[in-house]
Formats: C-alpha cells, sequence, structure tokens
C-alpha cells in the first residue's frame, strides 16, 4: 500500500491512516476514494477473564477499515475534496474513535461480526 496522506495518532494508541484510492473514470471525472484505517495490536488491549478463559482465537490486530468517497469530481477540485472528505471524517468520528474504550468496542465488534473461531463466552445467570 502506498504512503497515507494523513495520520492521526489518538489519546488511546489507536492510529488513523488515510490512503488515496481515487481513479479517473470518464474524461475529467474522478472518483475520489479515502480508504480509512486502523490497527491497534492486541497486546495493547486489556482482555476480559470471559474471553481468555473461552475457546475464541483472538487475533494479532484489531483492525478498523471505512472508505470516503465521492463521485463526478473534476481534477481541479481533487485536492480540495479530499481534504473535505478527511476532514469531515475526523469532525464526525473523532470524538467516538478517541474513546478509551473504542479498541475494546473495536474488538468486540469484530470478534461478533464473523471470526469463525471465536464462541461468545457462556451468559451469566
Amino acid at each position: 500500500m502506498s504512503d497515507p496522506l494523513r495520520t492521526i495518532s489518538l489519546k488511546n494508541g489507536l492510529q488513523i491512516r488515510f490512503y488515496d484510492q481515487t481513479n479517473r473514470y470518464f474524461g475529467d471525472f474522478h472518483r475520489v476514494c479515502i480508504k480509512v484505517t486502523a490497527e491497534v495490536p492486541l497486546s495493547r488491549l486489556t482482555i476480559s477473564p470471559d474471553f481468555s478463559s473461552s475457546s475464541a482465537k483472538l487475533p494479532e490486530t484489531v483492525g478498523f477499515e471505512t472508505y470516503l468517497t465521492r463521485m463526478g469530481v473534476a481534477s481541479a477540485a481533487l485536492d480540495l475534496v479530499r481534504a473535505a472528505l478527511i476532514d469531515d471524517f475526523i469532525k464526525a468520528s473523532m470524538p467516538y474513535m478517541d474513546n478509551s474504550d473504542f479498541p475494546q468496542r473495536l474488538l468486540l465488534k469484530n470478534l461478533k461480526k464473523g471470526s469463525p473461531q471465536y464462541s461468545p463466552p457462556p451468559a451469566k445467570d
């Protein structure tokens, strides 16, 4: 992968990276696409005893990935649109992602959404 357009380090240890994946699709029109990623090494997380005692095979890192897109952007506006997409994402998402428990919640979400090795801890009565 190429070098990120921008990298932001958060207080909770997360690093958010923005990668440009823009392409021209017709004449002077482009699809601006910014890939947003973050990875947290599992060693930086506090694992609940429920998880460590379960049969879950935990990953080495916990990842986040999303795409910011805008269609029909003329060449002259590419840099402006890229910056606007990133700034809008930062304004909308950083308060949530900068929260100290976001990495833990990211781990839970990733495990629940489809890790075939993951089996949830038994319910406590």
